[in-house]
């Protein structure tokens, strides 16, 4: 946007609705295929991915807005180098404003996880995944409630680990019920 702006460029965030401030922010989404013949592997590059070096090297070289808040200064500084007399003044970091403030819309999207159509396990291991994303972006605050509610749907998907097999009546409405705890934690949050 900046490289080829003939004209002077403003910045600012949301300002709040009717009921509350909410924006949208999307990064890169990863994941780890459940039949992989090398985990380990997969399980080492994902945690390259979404380390602080990653996401400052594509800040750097890229101008990409970081997943994680921590980097936001990071990636603000790289912009204002790139971009000296486009940028003075400009209030860069309210691109991040959500991110950094925490109205993002997390708790619509997993709301809209928890609910999709599909087998529960599948909506439930997609619904976990992505506040595990969300708490490693920085994007979402672990809480103890959060982190014993995981634990518990964790141990509750435990029994889907053959292949092929799936959970079935008292687990996947315990799945479910837990699901919906979650989702009302988040709601207040």
């Amino acid at each position: 946007m900046l490289a080829d702006a003939t004209f002077r460029v403003g910045v600012a965030a949301f300002p709040a609705g009717p009921q509350r401030r909410a924006t949208l922010a999307t990064t890169d989404a990863f994941g780890i295929y459940a039949r992989t013949r090398y985990p380990q592997a997969a399980w080492e590059l994902m945690q390259f991915l979404i380390s602080k070096e990653y996401g400052r090297a594509m800040a750097k070289a890229h101008l990409l807005q970081p997943a994680r808040a921590s980097l936001v200064e990071d990636w603000v500084s790289y912009i204002r180098a790139e971009y000296p007399e486009k940028t003075a003044g400009m209030d860069i970091a309210a691109f991040a404003d959500g991110q950094r403030k925490r109205y993002l819309v997390i708790a619509e999207t997993f709301a809209d996880q928890a609910a999709a159509t599909g087998h529960a396990v599948d909506n439930a291991r997609a619904a976990a995944a992505g506040l595990e994303a969300a708490f490693a972006a920085g994007v979402l605050q672990r809480t103890p409630a959060l982190d014993a509610m995981l634990r518990d749907l964790a141990a509750a998907l435990e029994a889907d680990t053959e292949a092929g097999e799936r959970l079935g009546g008292k687990s996947a409405e315990a799945a479910r019920f837990i699901l919906r705890a979650i989702g009302r934690e988040l709601a207040n949050a």
